[in-house]
């Protein structure tokens, strides 16, 4: 299972960051939940996990942006809960 760290959405295709030292780390993939790039937004756009998390939030929690269907049952508080961000 690979986590999203700025949303916890858990279904990643790969890990956002790969820990390799001196290389670009983040996988360029783009989470389906919060539209986060790993290595565009923040190493690019200097864009922090919690500033986007911030705006994802503050926005409503769409999912995609709206563009396309949650999966059944999604709760994004629930799923936020996986990085132990816990909403009221």
């Amino acid at each position: 299972m690979n986590i999203c760290p700025v949303c916890g959405y858990p279904d990643l295709n790969e890990p956002a960051y790969d820990g390799t030292p001196g290389l670009h780390p983040g996988s360029l993939e783009i989470c389906t939940c919060c539209g986060f790039q790993f290595g565009f937004h923040d190493d690019d756009r200097h864009i922090t996990f919690e500033q986007w998390r911030n705006q994802w939030i503050a926005g409503g929690m769409h999912w995609d942006s709206g563009d396309s269907e949650p999966p059944p049952d999604w709760d994004p508080k629930k799923q936020l809960l996986n990085i132990d961000i816990m909403l009221p």
